[in-house]
């Protein structure tokens, strides 16, 4: 698993988002059950997931 985990528990693992995640988070985003449930109204494109890692998860300014 990449990234350093920072929070693990006995069924799940919380770690850093990478950049080796963008597919799967574009896929997940993606998925109707759950962009809907996020107050999407569209898909995202491979483009747009790395614009959203590079311009929020990327930030300095998002890191507490």
């Amino acid at each position: 698993m990449p990234g350093p985990v920072f929070l693990e528990g006995k069924h799940v693992a919380l770690r850093t988002v990478e950049e080796s995640d963008l597919a799967y988070l574009q896929e997940q985003i993606n998925n109707p059950r759950i962009w809907r449930t996020l107050g999407r109204q569209t898909p995202m494109n491979a483009e747009q997931e790395a614009e959203f890692f590079e311009d929020v998860v990327c930030e300095d300014e998002h890191v507490n």
